[in-house]
């Protein structure tokens, strides 16, 4: 799934901080509590309300956005864990990102 070793440290994000993501093929926004972030992605917890979030949190998804106060970005769905029904732990990964040497 994607969780296995890690090239980055992960960290708790603050407390309320939200991802606000455009599912651009899907013409759809979804908003989800941040659960903790790195220096290439984060986590999100997203709950299902009337949308079908099984059929739109699909690994290697493209979406674009914000998380917390930091500039939109383009992210893909790495992974997709349900921890409850109708409710989702999703990772991202942050397109196009490289580390300087």
């Amino acid at each position: 799934m994607g969780m296995g070793k890690r090239k980055f440290t992960r960290f708790k994000a603050e407390s309320g901080t939200l991802a606000k993501l455009d599912l651009t093929e899907d013409k759809i926004t979804i908003i989800g509590l941040v659960s903790d972030e790195a220096l290439k992605g984060f986590s999100a917890i997203f709950i299902q309300g009337e949308l079908p979030l099984e059929r739109l949190l699909l690994p290697n998804k493209k979406c674009y956005g914000t998380v917390g106060n930091l500039a939109p970005e383009t992210y893909e769905i790495r992974w997709v864990k349900p921890i409850d029904e109708g409710i989702f732990l999703v990772g991202f990964e942050l397109i196009g990102f490289e580390l300087k040497k």
